[in-house]
């Protein structure tokens, strides 16, 4: 959204007050329960801490609450909040908390007055009836939008007063209650399928293809299919995070601002539980949380790292390795409203100004671990540009090494065809989930002078550099491996890296074609030779017996595709822990081309091969 030079007019912007008449009248409560209401809304007003811990502290202390006056007294909360400008306005700017219920049982909820016989005093009722037909005169726009006037100014530096009603209008509306399925226990369809069998109002999500939307908020807790970890809650749009993301099996993965693990865990199950997914975060509490949903999801591939800030040793030790990196950055929470409605109330122009430093200082420090040619990924939940497009803006600025990606490509290749442009936007008036704004960078490749470099190869397949003594390139080929779904063909000098070895082993288990073409005077000469642990394991291996015909060492991964990546380089398929013998590699994924055309050689070369099933030698 660009910001306008003009502010608009307000007086011809339609008024969207709730309309008391179109509203069914709700039953009376109990005085008691109104008292409860009562109760919990002033400690809330306090602003002390946030509205749902302030609630759930509430419930904690007064067990004897059921589940329906729960939820009464959370919707009667969250209703005044939502609406408190406009109910100040009618109520008075000094109303007490009891007030402003009254007030929203009667303006905001359309009660009749036969509801507050016996909740309210003669004298209350009096007050209702004479605010019921009440004109506080002509509202400013920021009461229009119920938000603070410092909000309201902000947003109409981005938008035109009609947008700002409309989103503020998308805000004041509760949040829909959205599941994610777990890729790797289950799909949309049975999921579906299994939840409106058990009476479970649910349809596909608009958005993401992982997403599935409930009609109204049903407890599913202790539904057998959250117990087994085939789904999670999570938010529409913040699924599309994910995505943009784009994990693949065997990759080494960041979140960098993990928090309780929403996100992690949709990357873990894209990842299919292979690679490895680091879980960041400066909260011990918020990564606790974390370790029983693992459980719950399958995941053997996260690992939650508490960090004390963004410059931590332990992010330090990853600089320039990982393939994917999110930053879904601390923000404001403005985007949230729908569900933290106190939030508007709570934040302050200091506040967004602290905030704004620290989340450029955060992604400058994830920018850091990203490897040449992998992504960035940078997103918030907030609606403020200093948030959103000016810390993006001003992180190209200082690292022309990033260049942008297109949101929409990205998207639009993983079949969600939704025009957000280069950057992600999301509003709850035209999307109908949490605003968001998601960004993402790819890393250009390390260039020597007078060497060109580019991220896509011949329009096709993307580069990966991996250099010793700073990378473990060891790794790099074992995540390559792990990847493979299909076949697995290597032609190398000397193969002594057990570790390796153990891989290509665990990959022919799991179906994957696997074949080996080595150098027998080299294998012959190198000590602690790996390969009896493959040929133990049935994998097929061939010596050549030219020395000079194994010079390329490649590894050759779904050569038929559609998923494909090549190996060379001067990696040695030795024990790489000195690093005298991983010098360098280049792996180029997603070009089947250049893929087929490596096979080709390689089989040439294994027509003049001898197959063995054991050493032609004495270790």
């Amino acid at each position: 959204m660009k910001p306008k030079t003009e502010k608009p007019r307000t007086r011809a912007i339609k008024r969207q007050e709730p309309a008391a008449a179109e509203r069914p009248a709700e039953g009376a409560v109990s005085r008691t329960l109104f008292i409860q209401a009562t109760q919990a809304l002033g400690a809330v007003l306090a602003f002390d801490y946030p509205a749902d811990a302030v609630l759930s502290r509430h419930f904690r202390d007064n067990r004897e609450l059921g589940h329906r006056d729960r939820g009464f007294i959370a919707e009667a909360v969250y209703g005044v909040l939502r609406r408190l400008r406009w109910l100040r306005r009618i109520a008075g700017a000094e109303a007490t908390p009891r007030m402003l219920l009254l007030a929203w049982f009667a303006r905001g909820e359309g009660w009749p007055m036969r509801n507050f016989e016996g909740l309210a005093s003669a004298t209350e009722r009096d007050w209702i009836t004479s605010i019921k037909a009440a004109e506080a005169g002509e509202p400013s726009l920021a009461e229009r939008a119920d938000l603070p006037d410092w909000l309201a100014e902000r947003l109409l530096a981005q938008m035109d007063g009609d947008e700002l009603l409309a989103l503020a209008h998308g805000l004041n509306r509760a949040a829909p209650l959205d599941l994610r399925v777990n890729l790797i226990k289950s799909d949309r369809d049975a999921l579906l399928e299994r939840l409106q069998a058990d009476g479970v109002r649910a349809e596909p999500g608009r958005l993401s293809p992982q997403a599935i939307r409930l009609a109204g908020k049903p407890a599913l807790q202790k539904h057998p299919l959250f117990l087994d970890g085939s789904f999670e809650v999570q938010d529409e749009g913040s699924q599309l995070l994910g995505l943009l993301v784009q994990p693949r099996r065997g990759e080494l993965v960041v979140d960098f601002c993990a928090g309780a693990g929403g996100k992690t865990l949709q990357l873990g199950a894209m990842m299919r539980s292979t690679g490895r997914l680091y879980a960041f975060d400066v909260s011990e509490k918020r990564l606790a949380k974390l370790k029983p949903r693992m459980a719950r999801a399958g995941l053997s591939n996260v690992h939650p790292v508490l960090i004390a800030h963004e410059a931590d040793a332990k992010v330090k030790r990853l600089a320039g390795k990982a393939d994917r990196v999110l930053v879904d950055a601390p923000c404001t929470g403005l985007g949230t409203l729908r569900r933290n409605p106190d939030l508007k109330w709570r934040q302050s122009p200091a506040a967004v100004e602290e905030m704004v430093a620290k989340q450029g200082a955060i992604l400058a420090a994830a920018a850091r671990v990203v490897r040449p040619g992998g992504r960035l990924v940078y997103a918030t939940c907030s609606l403020l540009a200093e948030e959103n497009d000016g810390i993006v803006d001003a992180f190209l600025a200082a690292h022309p090494e990033f260049r942008a990606l297109s949101a929409q490509e990205v998207l639009a290749a993983q079949g969600v065809a939704l025009e957000t442009g280069e950057r992600l936007r999301l509003l709850p008036h035209v999307h109908d989930t949490a605003p968001m704004l998601g960004w993402m960078a790819a890393l250009a490749l390390l260039a020597l002078p007078g060497v060109h470099a580019s991220e896509r190869f011949a329009g096709k397949g993307e580069i990966e550099l991996a250099f010793a003594p700073s990378d473990d390139t060891e790794k790099v080929v074992i995540n390559l491996i792990r990847g493979a779904r299909k076949s697995l063909e290597v032609h190398a000098y000397a193969f002594t890296s057990r570790n390796i070895a153990d891989a290509m082993v665990a990959a022919q288990r799991r179906g994957v074609r696997v074949e080996v073409l080595a150098d027998a005077q080299m294998n012959r000469r190198e000590k602690g030779n790996a390969i009896p642990r493959l040929l133990a394991a049935d994998v097929p291996v061939a010596f050549e017996t030219r020395y000079n015909a194994a010079h390329n060492k490649v590894l050759i991964v779904d050569a038929e595709g559609p998923r494909c990546a090549v190996l060379t380089g001067s990696y040695n398929f030795t024990w790489s822990a000195d690093n005298r013998n991983a010098e360098n590699i280049l792996i180029v994924r997603d070009h089947c081309e250049l893929a087929r055309a490596y096979r080709a050689n390689w089989l040439r070369h294994r027509k003049d091969a001898t197959r063995v099933t054991s050493l032609p030698w004495r270790e």
